[in-house]
């Protein structure tokens, strides 16, 4: 069974912008790599929606340079920008040869339910998949229900990950549910 199948023919997009209508919500917002001019932008946005959530400031890193966070050969953050505005996010961390580690996927309210999440999803595993990753793995508090119904309903399974040190979450099962999928 291909897990992937609803993001094939989003997939196949070449372009680094992709503009989106949503016209539901009467807006628009357009999907690129982070650039040097977004970067504190993008900053500043996830740690309005890490705030917002409540979530732990141990774990609040990176925020104040999301380039240079997510600036490996094999790492990419993408930003969802409606107008100037920062909207939506996804990174993807080098964790090992085979695994790519998803990191700071946040939708601004306004987009939540609309798809842009799985827009996002869908560039972030085509990014993956010319990496040569093999899985995918996160994290997600475990009182966030809402991105774990997502990521369940988009392929990811539950999981046990091994301690690693390039993931500090990885060390705190108490506060952590672990996802992983295969690509």
């Amino acid at each position: 069974m291909n897990l992937i199948a609803p993001f094939n023919s989003l997939l196949k997009q070449n372009s680094d912008t992709q503009k989106i209508s949503f016209p539901k919500i009467n807006l628009e917002a357009k999907i690129i790599r982070l650039n040097s001019k977004d970067n504190q932008k993008a900053g500043q946005f996830c740690e309005k929606i890490y705030c917002d959530m409540g979530w732990s400031k141990k774990y609040a890193y990176g925020f104040d340079d999301l380039k240079k966070t997510f600036g490996g050969k094999k790492e990419i953050f993408l930003i969802a920008k409606s107008g100037e505005a920062v909207v939506g996010c996804v990174g993807l961390k080098d964790l090992s040869k085979k695994e790519g580690l998803i990191k700071r996927f946040y939708i601004h309210y306004e987009f939540r339910g609309a798809g842009l999440a799985n827009l996002l999803l869908a560039r972030l595993i085509k990014f993956a998949k010319q990496k040569s990753y093999r899985f995918l793995v996160l994290d997600t508090y475990k009182n966030n229900h809402r991105a774990q119904k997502f990521y369940t309903k988009n392929g990811f399974v539950d999981f046990s990950p091994d301690l690693n040190e390039k993931w500090p979450e990885s060390a705190n099962p108490k506060l952590y549910q672990y996802f992983r999928i295969k690509i």
